[in-house]
């Protein structure tokens, strides 16, 4: 607390507090938003076109690195987020980050919801979720602000049931609301 008064530690300049996004992909312009995509951004604040948008393929959210569209490709899940909506923690797989030009936003995150999670053994740590997170999708949109997205990678292990899985992460603590 004591550096937060002090006026010597600055939350805006360390790099472990800075959300940015990186590597661009080859068709730098990114075109593949959908009409419902695109409109969410806009009612994000966004005041952008498709071609304004630019798409990447990293993130750096507080110093952790995530890597856009590596969902189910082993041995890497870099592209699976959680964050907190509403007093509860979900999950999603990226599917792009994007960047608008002229935007204050450090960028967004296109994503596909996972099924509201579940708790199987009564605590935050280990989660059940299902692959069909659509119901999620209707509630909080496909296009979320990079800084919505907690930083913390998630360790993804399949269940015996199909579309079924188990995620932990390796920070912090879910949420589970009231």
């Amino acid at each position: 607390m004591s550096f937060a008064v002090g006026n010597k530690y600055d939350i805006n300049t360390d790099y472990r507090h800075l959300c940015a996004i990186s590597v661009s992909r080859r068709d730098r312009k990114f075109l593949g938003l959908t009409r419902n995509e695109l409109g969410e951004l806009r009612y994000l604040g966004c005041d952008a076109d498709c071609l304004s948008i630019s798409a990447y393929k990293i993130a750096y959210i507080m110093g952790v690195h995530f890597r856009a569209g590596e969902w189910n490709q082993r041995p890497f899940c870099g592209s699976v987020v959680t964050c907190t909506l509403e007093g509860h923690s979900y999950y999603a797989r990226v599917v792009t980050f994007l960047k608008v030009d002229d935007d204050e936003c450090p960028g967004y995150a296109l994503v596909r919801w996972f099924s509201k999670p579940v708790y199987p053994f009564d605590v935050p740590l280990v989660v059940r979720v299902g692959g069909d997170g659509r119901a999620v999708g209707t509630e909080f949109g496909s296009v979320i602000r990079i800084t919505q997205i907690e930083p913390s990678r998630v360790i993804v292990e399949p269940a015996l049931q199909a579309d079924i899985f188990y995620m932990m992460r390796d920070a912090g603590y879910d949420r589970r609301g009231v």
